[in-house]
């Protein structure tokens, strides 16, 4: 269970920052099924991680999305949605969320330690996975840009 919030909390303490890039292609967006053997393993995500102390927000982003797909990302291409504050019971932490408009159906290429499957899904059937915890709160943050 996670606790979301959109304004930061006067007593909230953050110990690390995640990005995270929510993929769009044709008004579906990409999920990644967590390793089993990995926090919060059989689970789906966007593509994220943690920022690295040399990185910017956006550098991690467009890292992570290489490392867990493959695909190549430039900044220029990122946009961002807003940044949430998620409470777990064993960490804190700035969650910052980017958009992605993919032109053409990228292959994904799964780094199968992290995850083991992906499927592109509008948000409201990804809405119905068992999603990471904080996961659901985030979608309603993001406005799919397909026309």
């Amino acid at each position: 269970m996670a606790d979301v919030y959109e304004i930061h909390p006067i007593d909230f303490e953050a110990s690390l920052d995640v990005s995270a890039c929510y993929c769009e292609w044709q008004g579906q967006f990409l999920f990644l099924k967590r390793c089993e053997r990995k926090s919060q393993g059989g689970l789906w995500c966007v593509p994220a991680g943690k920022r690295e102390k040399e990185e910017s927000v956006i550098e991690t982003a467009l890292r992570e999305l290489h490392e867990e797909t493959g695909i190549i990302a430039t900044k220029n291409l990122l946009s961002p949605i807003r940044i949430l504050y998620v409470e777990l019971p064993h960490v804190c932490f700035n969650y910052h969320m980017y958009h992605l408009v993919i032109p053409a159906k990228p292959t994904i290429v799964l780094d199968h330690d992290e995850h083991v499957d992906s499927c592109w899904l509008s948000l409201e059937e990804a809405s119905r996975l068992p999603l990471v915890a904080g996961e659901k709160e985030s979608l309603k943050f993001v406005t799919p840009r397909h026309r």
